[in-house]
């Protein structure tokens, strides 16, 4: 699994399943070589044999480490496409938590809930660090909660978002999220095919809004704007894939005049935008909430009730990553566009039940969770189907041992979401999307999205609630206002979406068309009369 053959049946090499640590090559037609280049090749190749050796000798894992696949020399265990996947099948051979080698860089991969949480949770004063990723390091990124590194404005980030977007807290802002799910109805009506630009405006106006009391004045708005760059750049920052710095940490030390050195430059432009977008956002707050003019945020309410003594650096950075978590509603509401498209029996059901239960005079809102058993278990499969982040990091803060095995402090550890939201013993069809299975199972901690999705121990995501009431109320508007159904072509033929996702360390469905229509002439005045009581 996951490594590299080429062959030589056809004139274009293709990819084939070779056993772990293997690189092979074509065989070589017959042709009358001279001797020379015959004695040529049988050095070269002899050559690299002893270097091949030698690289796994001195590669390999002591007695007490974590086993794992052998690394190939040079690149090491080398994953091509969804890396998440293949790390999920060589759990298969290697257990739920083994040992990789990432371009020399030594890490483990936890794909089983139970090792998670007896690393993360039960033995969270270890394991809750999190170091960045060099791009992440060079923007200065880390000073929010995701890669925060100090342990004491961790917890002051924490404490911070926690009381702000707790379930209890989020009444605070519903008429918010109401004007805002309205205005976002009213562009799927009027524009269905820029369906994908209207539910990234919708959800960081939104999270906008909620968090600093901004009313955005359309998608031209300047903070809208700058609020979108920042979260596209450090979303950007966050996947090994998305920046070869990441893979490959020491071209930091290459000159930034050096040709394709030009990172150095990226990286401080994206770093003077970020810190002047999150600072002026904060002060504006701050100003308004010393006037007495301050609108409803999570902001504004932590700066006027917090006695909490906090670090104003840790309340700015952590403040913008409000927005930066509201993009993992945006990718997850993509999904469940997708799946709508897909999976029309689904969409049916789901409609059936919000007909029933909402009717057509009222918006839903987070109270009908439990009226809407289907339309619950269809968000929580949106998590489990494709979650947003599929793998991320851990590192521990000394070293440790597990079931005998070693594990020194700063090992990067990859945890799988992805592989645990897809066992196959728990989920059999598991690429399969299907609401049903919710109703199979008994929910817990061991299978249920809402308690694997959204992280472990101290490292949890503190928005769990917001997403789950965004994204829930918005997927049963948008059924109990139109009708999703695959795009046709210029010949009337249905166009069928591939499944594919695109991204770095945050993905998202890859652009695709699907058919958005109204479920008749009441939809656009029921959207009409709501935009006049707003």
């Amino acid at each position: 699994m996951g490594t590299l053959q080429l062959l030589s049946s056809s004139s274009t090499p293709r990819f084939t399943h070779a056993p772990a640590g293997l690189l092979t090559f074509p065989r070589m037609a017959h042709s009358n070589l001279s001797p020379e280049v015959v004695a040529y090749t049988s050095l070269s190749l002899l050559a690299g044999l002893v270097l091949t050796t030698w690289i796994r000798r001195h590669t390999s894992h002591p007695p007490n480490e974590i086993p794992g696949p052998r690394p190939l020399p040079i690149v090491g265990n080398l994953f091509l496409g969804e890396a998440q996947e293949q790390m999920a099948e060589l759990s298969k051979e290697f257990g739920p938590i083994y040992s990789v080698n990432l371009f020399g860089t030594q890490a483990l991969v936890v794909t089983s809930v139970d090792v998670a949480r007896e690393l993360f949770v039960s033995r969270y004063q270890t394991y809750t660090n999190r170091l960045p990723l060099k791009m992440i390091e060079m923007c200065n990124f880390q000073q929010g909660l995701l890669f925060q590194p100090d342990a004491h404005k961790h917890r002051q980030g924490r404490r911070f978002l926690l009381k702000g977007l707790a379930k209890r807290q989020l009444e605070r802002y519903r008429d918010i999220l109401n004007d805002h799910m309205v205005s976002f109805l009213d562009n799927l009506l009027q524009n269905p095919d820029d369906f994908m630009v209207h539910i990234n405006n919708f959800v960081a106006e939104f999270s906008l809004e909620m968090g600093y009391g901004h009313k955005a004045q359309g998608a031209a708005d300047p903070l809208v704007k700058r609020s979108n760059e920042w979260v596209q750049n450090f979303v950007s920052t966050i996947g090994f894939g998305g920046h070869l710095i990441n893979v490959l940490p020491w071209l930091e030390h290459i000159p930034s005049w050096v040709p394709g050195a030009s990172f150095h430059k990226t990286a401080s432009v994206w770093q003077r935008s970020a810190d002047a977008f999150k600072q002026e956002a904060y002060d504006s707050v701050k100003s308004s909430v010393e006037g007495g003019t301050a609108k409803a945020s999570v902001l504004s309410r932590a700066l006027a009730n917090f006695v909490y003594p906090f670090e104003e650096d840790a309340i700015v950075n952590t403040a913008g990553q409000i927005l930066t978590g509201g993009h993992t509603t945006t990718c997850s509401l993509q999904t469940f566009m997708l799946a709508m498209t897909l999976y029309p029996a689904v969409q049916e059901k789901a409609r059936a039940e919000v007909d029933r239960v909402i009717g057509t005079d009222r918006l839903p809102t987070i109270d009908d969770w439990d009226r809407m058993p289907y339309m619950a278990a269809v968000v929580r499969e949106v998590l489990r189907w494709h979650p947003v982040i599929p793998l991320l990091t851990r590192n521990p803060t000394k070293d440790d041992v597990y079931n005998g095995y070693f594990i020194p402090k700063d090992r990067m550890i990859i945890v799988n979401y992805w592989a645990m939201l897809h066992r196959e013993d728990i989920f059999p069809d598991h690429a399969v999307f299907r609401p049903e299975r919710w109703f199979e199972l008994r929910i817990d901690r061991s299978n249920d999205p809402f308690d694997i999705a959204f992280g472990f121990g101290r490292r949890v995501c503190p928005g769990r609630a917001s997403t789950k009431e965004t994204l829930f109320t918005a997927a049963a508007a948008i059924l109990s206002m139109f009708k999703v159904s695959k795009a046709l072509d210029e010949h009337g033929k249905e166009i069928t979406p591939p499944e594919a996702f695109v991204g770095g360390g945050i993905v998202a469905p890859a652009p695709f068309k699907c058919k958005i229509e109204p479920r008749g002439r009441h939809v656009g005045e029921l959207i009409e009369a709501w935009k006049g009581s707003m």
